[in-house]
């Protein structure tokens, strides 16, 4: 945005240099009509037998063509100038083209400054030129008095004194016009130099914008610097993080592998250790049944007609012992049942959990 605004000024301050360009063009063709109308003038008069004699001219050759000289030299440098300054473009990247704007800025005050030195130069001119046609207007008042006085009856002097009032009357219109135009010029110096002073202000502005996001560059990229040095600080604790798991995790395959070896060997010893409890525990339930066959007939050869029997033989101390010896014997078995039971209830549970573990 700013560079469009850039742009579209020089834009404008170049149409305003070629229109001041064209406008100089226009009065240096008038000066140069006008300096030879006076050239001229200043010929006839100087020609003239009557006047030769007793006014000499203002002008001479030699002078006319130093003012000739004096004006293409004040007009063509700034031709020239304007030329060259209307011959540059912008270029279109960024900062370059920054610069280049600010190169033709500086350009541009340059030439509006010797612009103005010039048009100073040109009034100052002008200034001089207008008393120099006042000195003339009066010597051309005197020549015609006196012209009146020497040939009062001749048609001749009637003629060019005709002429000389033509002259005066466009004397003075040039008078008048060139006052217009110093006018015309000052308006145009005024309004260049309050041009001048807002472009001097908006490049202040312009100036202090990018000063300010010079600065918040400066402060987002050193944000990003520090997020930078921050996401690789956390990439290199995750790539520890990383490591230290992939070391654990292989820690942990080698134990799973471990506790598989050992689940395998468990498997194993319990199959087999399984396989022997249900041996012993055939042996054991065909054992329990003997006993339970022996108890029961030993229950039903104990009748209740031989219960005195049985409390005298409780009571001899001598088949005490061998009472006790007997029914001690069935009690062992049926204890040792018990815990065959148990033990093969407790094999097929750890059996069960290493198979579903």
């Amino acid at each position: 945005m700013l560079v469009q605004e850039l742009e579209e000024s020089l834009r404008e301050t170049q149409s305003t240099a070629q229109r001041l360009e064209t406008h100089l063009k226009q009065k240096e063709k008038l000066y140069e009509d006008k300096i030879k109308a006076l050239y001229h003038t200043t010929l006839t008069l100087s020609h003239h037998s009557s006047l030769r004699t007793t006014v000499p001219s203002l002008f001479s050759s030699d002078q006319i063509v130093a003012i000739l000289l004096r004006t293409y030299i004040s007009f063509e440098p700034s031709s020239v100038r304007l030329c060259g300054a209307g011959a540059g473009g912008p270029d279109e990247g960024g900062h370059g083209r920054q610069e280049m704007l600010e190169s033709s800025q500086s350009k541009y005050e340059e030439e509006v400054r010797e612009k103005c030195s010039v048009i100073s130069e040109q009034k100052a001119t002008i200034n001089a030129m207008d008393s120099k046609m006042n000195s003339l207007e009066q010597r051309i008042a005197e020549l015609t008095e006196a012209n009146k006085l020497a040939a009062n009856s001749s048609i001749y002097t009637q003629k060019n004194m005709k002429a000389q009032e033509e002259m005066i009357s466009e004397l003075r219109q040039q008078k008048f016009y060139l006052e217009s135009q110093a006018g015309k010029l000052e308006a145009q110096n005024a309004k260049l130099e309050e041009h001048l002073e807002k472009m001097s202000q908006q490049e202040q502005s312009n100036k202090s914008r990018v000063l300010e996001l010079e600065t918040r560059l400066r402060e987002i990229g050193l944000e990003h610097e520090e997020q930078k040095l921050e996401l690789k600080r956390q990439v290199t604790e995750l790539t520890l993080s990383l490591q230290e798991r992939e070391g654990q995790v292989t820690s942990l395959q080698a134990t799973r592998h471990a506790l598989e070896g050992q689940l395998q060997h468990a498997k194993t010893e319990l199959e087999e250790t399984t396989a022997e409890a249900e041996e012993e525990i055939t042996v054991l339930r065909a054992h329990r049944d003997e006993i339970q066959r022996k108890y029961d007939a030993l229950r039903d050869s104990c009748a209740p007609e031989a219960a005195v029997h049985f409390t005298a033989v409780l009571s001899n101390p001598k088949h005490s012992r061998s009472l006790s010896v007997c029914v001690e014997i069935p009690l062992q078995a049926l204890h040792q049942f018990t815990l065959s039971n148990s033990l093969v209830n407790t094999n097929k549970s750890e059996c069960h959990n290493y198979q579903h573990g």
